[in-house]
């Protein structure tokens, strides 16, 4: 019998956005709150997730997208609607496994969004993902620095193993340094995701992009654990 053909995986072109200096910043609780809805389900804290997720939801509508032009604007509205649909879930949810279920969509358009926004954090947020996640499904997150805490397992043992840094950092997402010296946004420039040097995390770098190549790593077969 012939062997099963896998799918072929399509990359996908994330388009970076110039956003005004206000803007970004105004992204930065949004992130914050985010990261630390991530750290409940470390944690196992449904409570705190559902607390976080509600907190999310309140921020998120208040940002000033009018700012935007309006193309951007259109672009971060799909964003946001998508994040609030699942950030619901979360809030009405006691349970950390359908909270869970919920963070996968959620974390991956908040990539999407990050990647094409960008943002004025102090260092670079920090793109992981675990192939085991969520049945072996596979899931992604973000992280504030590369210490990976996987919110897809968190601190318990998985069948007796440690899965709390099982990921694969998969890209670098770095702050708008320009716009901490400049009011306008600067200039659009080609780039891609390059290979980064450190080949044993099958690592990527951005370069600063207006266009970022988003390879999806869902079918990767390096592991991390």
């Amino acid at each position: 019998m012939a062997a099963k053909k896998e799918p072929e995986v399509e990359e996908e072109i994330i388009q970076k956005i110039s956003a005004p200096k206000e803007f970004l910043k105004s992204m930065s609780p949004i992130i914050e709150e985010y990261l630390a809805l991530k750290e409940a389900l470390v944690s196992e804290n449904s409570d705190d997730a559902a607390k976080f997720s509600e907190n999310l939801r309140v921020l998120l509508p208040e940002i000033n997208r009018n700012i935007l032009d309006p193309k951007a604007r259109e672009i971060w509205n799909k964003y946001a609607d998508s994040i609030m649909n699942n950030l619901k879930i979360i809030s009405s949810n006691k349970t950390v496994d359908q909270q869970r279920k919920a963070f996968d969509p959620l974390s991956e358009t908040f990539v999407k969004m990050v990647m094409a926004f960008r943002h004025m954090m102090d260092a670079p947020l920090v793109v992981f993902y675990c192939p085991m996640a969520l049945e072996q499904k596979g899931a992604y997150w973000i992280e504030a620095s590369e210490s990976r805490r996987n919110p897809y397992f968190g601190t318990k043992p998985y069948k007796g193993q440690d899965m709390l840094e099982c990921a694969e950092l998969v890209e670098r997402i770095p702050p708008e340094r320009a716009l901490l010296q400049h009011d306008s946004p600067p200039a659009q420039t080609d780039s891609k995701v390059t290979q980064g040097a450190d080949s044993r995390s099958g690592e990527k770098q951005t370069e600063t992009p207006s266009e970022t190549k988003n390879a999806n790593p869902r079918h990767s077969d390096s592991h991390s654990h």
